[in-house]
């Protein structure tokens, strides 16, 4: 019983060692809307790519007490390969969002092990791009508010390990 509770002990800590720190990038749209990815960074190897940085757990959030938490909300995750904005679409990811009461925001897990960078081939690099529809209508980025496309280049922020606004 006492090697149980020792072993449930030591799974735990190794699976919390596991996901790496908390990273949040967030965006404004027009409506004042926050659109964040909370992800984790970790290393990961494929035989095709070799050793490469991924968000190993990734979630979509929007925050906007104006919206209904009735509102039917999609994210639609781009991943693209090369340097961003003129890199190639390789991935689109529709993915319903489900409203959570206690944070009061609509979220989404995106998919697990999204490459950021290789580190065998440093200029083989990723981004994502999320384009939000509440209730059928497109939300604006900021940055260019004629784009419903925000952009996600964790690249940028190669000296603080990929992670952006740690916590």
């Amino acid at each position: 019983m006492m090697f149980n509770k020792i072993l449930g002990i030591a799974l735990l800590i190794a699976s919390s060692q596991a996901i790496g720190q908390w990273c949040h990038d967030e965006r404004i749209a027009t409506d004042g809307s926050s659109v964040r990815l909370d992800y984790t960074v970790a290393d990961f190897f494929s035989r095709f790519t070799g050793q490469i940085k991924v968000r190993e757990a990734t979630w979509i959030n929007l925050k906007n007490e104006s919206i209904s938490p009735d509102a039917a909300v999609q994210f639609v995750f781009l991943r693209y390969f090369g340097r961003a904005p003129e890199g190639n679409l390789t991935h689109t990811y529709i993915l319903d969002a489900e409203y959570a009461t206690d944070t009061q925001e609509f979220y989404a897990a995106a998919p697990a092990n999204t490459p950021i960078i290789s580190e065998q081939f440093p200029s083989n690099r990723y981004y994502n791009e999320v384009a939000v529809v509440v209730d059928g209508e497109w939300l604006k980025t900021t940055r260019n508010p004629n784009s419903s496309n925000f952009l996600f280049d964790a690249t940028a922020f190669a000296d603080n390990g990929f992670c952006v606004n740690p916590y």
